[in-house]
């Protein structure tokens, strides 16, 4: 169907549309914890599918880490400002319809180290590259 997940997808996007590097301030599935100031991508249940569409809308959390409070919250709201919105593009051989949040940035807790953690969800749509039965 699709030959990413949406996660490695966003992350080519939000690397091209910041200062985020991939591997060194920015991961998928896991924040390192020898690296304090970061965000990290995770895919999540989306909203339930039906088949008779010819697209699928998949869901992202991006979750970010920082000794200070506000640099935690600034990496999401940068984040956000940069990939809401975008219409179509294509990434890695799949066609996405768009992007956006269907949250806000919101304050989970401070862990062991006391670092701050914040996460935003965003929606995507996205067409399969093989559509199978579907129109």
């Amino acid at each position: 169907m699709y030959s990413n997940p949406c996660s490695i997808d966003v992350k080519d996007v939000i690397e091209s549309e910041t200062s985020f590097v991939f591997g060194t301030d920015m991961f998928i599935g896991l924040m390192p914890d020898s690296v304090n100031d970061c965000i990290a991508i995770y895919d999540t249940v989306a909203f339930q599918q039906d088949a008779r569409n010819s697209y699928d809308i998949d869901s992202i959390q991006v979750r970010s880490r920082a000794h200070d409070y506000n640099t935690a919250y600034t990496y999401l709201m940068t984040v956000r400002r940069k990939i809401e919105g975008i219409a179509e593009f294509t990434r890695n051989g799949t066609v996405y319809k768009g992007i956006w949040a269907s949250s806000n940035v919101a304050f989970l807790k401070y862990d062991d180290q006391k670092r701050a953690l914040f996460s935003i969800n965003f929606n995507l749509i996205r067409v399969p590259i093989e559509r199978g039965h579907r129109q």
